[in-house]
């Protein structure tokens, strides 16, 4: 491939003749080989990237691309021939990924936020298939299609906004095999670092914004402000923007897209085009009210947790975005299917005690799931979980004041603790939810826990939801919450939902 090619469209400096041929492109130096192309990707770490330039100069690179920082270690060197520089190397790098598979589905979505990002994919999802759309995923739950993919991108787990290379190969598969519709997961860390800055968007959305990942943003200002990036530089102006009115950001972002001349589609309570009028909810499920661009629907799904409305609504506004009309929409409303991990209903133990998995793992997503179990308890309500290591430790008292405000018997054990100390994880909870059982281990809390439900009694384990291992120390080993449930209730006499 022709070198200029790839740098269309790219502001660079250098010597860079029409006839420059490069065979592949990489970041890693490792595996640098005669005639590659070389991306010099500054490190988030701040590490200095200088000898990673030098080793893949000496193995044969035919041109390394690197910032002007990175050039200035190498002036009036033996390497500086070599280099040729850009303003931006991780705007450079998505659109080298975007020309190297340069299809995508006609319709794309992407929804950002703290909470809800997956089961708003994959509830878009079901709207497109409902109404005989072809469509595909991408995000926490891996690739899925609603045609047939290459085994190997099917296999990949948590793509939440994965790298450059990897999101563009995947997305030209599916326009590849006749995929039109497609959504994915915008991480604030995947914004930041602009992995996805080559895609173009039909829909951006927006869930909420609670406390997380500040052991990277530090601040919520900076964390904010990476979520804003999907609005006012990545939707290109009169696009559809698909905001939450009842969250404070939502209002903040309304601004920003008005400035850029966005569609707005804004959804909740205090929505405009997608407003949530009343809920009542009954055992296993909810009857909502809704106003749906001035048509007021009521509707049941055989969902638990009101802050499922909200994704719910985030996918209608998505599904209108791309083109989907309202009227095919709504029939596919009572049909819709929770998704894995996502307060899903296990079962019931012997004595009559529920049973429920999910993914929260920040203090709001906790809070949602408890208060939405409240009404569905008669009795207690059990909470069992941990917070992962090597993260933002700031929310764990968070947590821990959640569990100790909303649940009456509250296990607090291990999530992920990586090179942590597990039990320190666990005290730092622990000091906001005092009384709470410390119990290290997950299967052993996870028993415990549901050995002391009773009739009409509710036990929610949170924290791992889909996931099915657990990382200690730098060993993965298997573990799924859903499967500890239900062996244990098969054990134990239990009924499985």
């Amino acid at each position: 491939m022709k070198l200029l090619d790839l740098l269309s469209g790219i502001r660079y400096k250098g010597d860079v003749s029409s006839q420059t041929k490069i065979e592949r492109v990489l970041s890693d130096s490792q595996q640098v080989q005669k005639n590659d192309l070389f991306l010099a990707m500054p490190s988030v770490s701040g590490k200095d990237i200088a000898p990673y330039v030098k080793e893949a100069i000496e193995k044969g690179a035919k041109v390394v691309l690197c910032s002007k920082e990175t050039a200035r270690f190498f002036q009036k060197s033996s390497y500086e021939k070599s280099l040729v520089i850009v303003s931006d190397m991780l705007k450079a790098r998505a659109k080298i990924a975007a020309k190297l598979n340069p299809r995508q589905p006609a319709h794309l979505a992407a929804v950002t936020g703290t909470n809800g990002k997956t089961s708003s994919v994959h509830f878009f999802a079901q709207l497109c298939q409902g109404t005989q759309k072809s469509v595909g995923t991408i995000g926490t739950l891996g690739v899925t299609s609603s045609v047939s993919l290459k085994q190997d991108f099917l296999s990949k787990k948590n793509l939440t906004s994965p790298d450059p290379f990897l999101l563009h190969k995947i997305l030209n598969e599916m326009a590849t095999e006749g995929v039109k519709y497609g959504a994915l997961e915008a991480s604030s860390h995947g914004l930041q670092q602009k992995r996805l800055d080559a895609i173009e968007l039909d829909v951006a959305a927006f869930t909420n914004l609670s406390h997380d990942h500040l052991d990277y943003h530090q601040t919520m200002e900076a964390y904010f402000a990476a979520k804003t990036r999907l609005f006012s530089e990545l939707l290109k102006p009169g696009f559809t923007a698909v905001l939450n009115m009842d969250e404070s950001h939502g209002h903040v972002l309304e601004k920003i897209c008005k400035d850029r001349r966005h569609s707005l589609i804004r959804y909740g309570r205090e929505g405009n085009e997608l407003r949530l009028l009343d809920v009542i909810l009954f055992e296993g499920g909810q009857r909502l009210t809704l106003d749906l661009l001035g048509k007021e629907v009521v509707i049941e799904i055989p969902l638990v947790g009101v802050f499922q409305v909200y994704n719910i609504l985030c996918a209608i506004g998505m599904a209108i975005g791309v083109g989907l009309k309202i009227e095919d929409i709504i029939p596919c409303l009572e049909n819709l299917q929770n998704v894995p991990g996502r307060l899903e209903f296990i079962g019931k133990t012997k004595a009559g005690g529920g049973v429920f998995v999910d993914y929260a793992h920040t203090s709001d997503a906790l809070e949602s799931a408890l208060t939405s179990l409240k009404p569905h308890v008669k009795g207690l309500l059990t909470v069992v979980f941990g917070c992962g290591g090597d993260r933002d430790s700031e929310k764990r008292p968070l947590m821990g004041r959640v569990a100790w405000r909303h649940a009456q018997k509250i296990y607090v054990t291990d999530d992920n603790p990586r090179t942590e100390d597990p039990e320190m994880i666990r005290q730092q909870i622990i000091t906001a939810c005092p009384g709470a059982n410390n119990v290290g281990n997950r299967l052993l809390a996870i028993e415990k826990a549901l050995k002391g439900l009773q009739k009409g009694n509710v036990c929610l384990i949170a924290g791992k939801g889909h996931e099915t291992g657990q990382l200690v120390g730098d060993t993965f080993y298997d573990f799924d919450d859903r499967e500890v449930v239900r062996e244990f209730l098969e054990k134990h006499g239990g009924t499985l939902a």
